[in-house]
């Protein structure tokens, strides 16, 4: 090897055994693990991390700098983000279907479905650098999709905890993802409108499907709240869900006639609610994903100008009696009911 000289910078030998090499994400890898089994998730985003914050005190000791610190709670946030196959020969369906649960479900007393079940989030970096966020929870779960980006999963986490797993010791997931294999676009994808019992749904002409749709977001919020105790510990001693935001935007060309008119007529009615129906081809079927009931959208805001006419309506989905009180259905064919409705999950009223 040729000598440097001058002033040019002496970089290290990277050949030898005490280099310090720069990695490239591609070789890392994220696993869900549940009780069911480890779910390799193909991601295109993990920000997945533990911070704590450190803060100097304000004394007035006569010092010109800071002189005292203290620790703020350990927390562990971030999200993961993944497109779902098309094909359903493949495990991304399964992963999705385990995800989805995982943000729906709810225990008998209203907590998460996965509390007490210590499902964890297994991070690796790199060969040798793994971390184990333990005892996570879905505090948020996005689903998106337009015509120019394929469906896209943003799952929003948060754990009680952080290991450092033996790389050799880890499972990355047994299951054999097919390759090549397409994502599901918006050629896979259709929104259908169904009327509820609403008055305003029995007095108004049908909708059956939203035309010109340019895309659409929907966001289930469970309102995750970390609760940190006098126990000995600066992690959280629990993750607690509090009462459950289901919102969502659809994007169209123009104006959407029917379902404008129908969110301009709310004052008229005591109830004025419609039923949406996500509708996805997978492999050669096209199933009813799941539902939201209970969908109150607000006024469209088309405004004019010298590009393409666009609009948005806002909606939120509330707990609909005919669906158990919930404004969300099982996946599949238990998309005809609330999610927790099977389990006999108990109301208050």
């Amino acid at each position: 090897m040729a000598e440097n000289t001058g002033s040019s910078i002496q970089n290290p030998d990277l050949t030898t055994s005490n280099s310090f090499p720069i990695r490239s994400g591609y070789q890392g890898a994220v696993v869900y693990e549940t009780s069911e089994g480890d779910f390799l998730i193909r991601t295109t985003s993990c920000t997945m991390v533990g911070s704590q914050e450190i803060t100097a005190v304000d004394d007035i000791d006569g010092s010109i700098d800071k002189t005292r610190y203290y620790l703020q709670p350990f927390r562990a946030t971030g999200a993961v983000d993944f497109h779902v196959d098309q094909s359903n020969s493949v495990d991304t369906i399964d992963l999705f279907n385990i995800m989805f649960r995982d943000a729906v479900k709810r225990q008998a007393d209203g907590r998460l479905w996965t509390r007490g079940k210590n499902h964890s989030l297994l991070v690796r970096y790199y060969p040798g650098l793994v971390y184990r966020f333990i005892d996570v929870a879905i505090n948020k779960m996005t689903l998106s999709l337009d015509t120019k980006t394929p469906l896209k999963v943003s799952v929003d986490m948060m754990a009680r905890g952080r290991s450092r797993p033996d790389d050799t010791q880890t499972d990355l997931g047994t299951v054999g993802y097919a390759a090549p294999v397409r994502v599901i676009t918006f050629n896979d994808v259709s929104i259908g409108v169904e009327s509820d019992t609403s008055e305003l749904a029995t007095n108004t002409r049908e909708i059956t499907k939203l035309n010109a749709v340019e895309g659409f977001s929907l966001v289930i919020d469970n309102q995750l709240e970390e609760v940190f105790t006098v126990s000995g510990d600066l992690t959280p001693y629990d993750l607690v869900a509090k009462k459950r935001n289901i919102t969502g935007s659809i994007n169209f060309y123009g104006r959407s006639d029917e379902l404008a008119d129908f969110a301009e007529a709310h004052e008229l009615y005591p109830r004025s609610s419609v039923t949406l129906a996500f509708i996805v081809r997978i492999g050669n079927s096209t199933v009813t994903l799941f539902r939201l009931t209970g969908v109150i959208f607000k006024l469209d805001n088309l405004q004019i100008t010298n590009n393409v006419l666009k609009s948005t309506m806002n909606f939120i989905a509330l707990g609909n009696q005919n669906f158990g009180y919930e404004g969300i259905s099982g996946l599949g064919t238990a998309s005809n009911e609330g999610f927790n409705q099977a389990d006999g999950h108990p109301y208050p009223f």
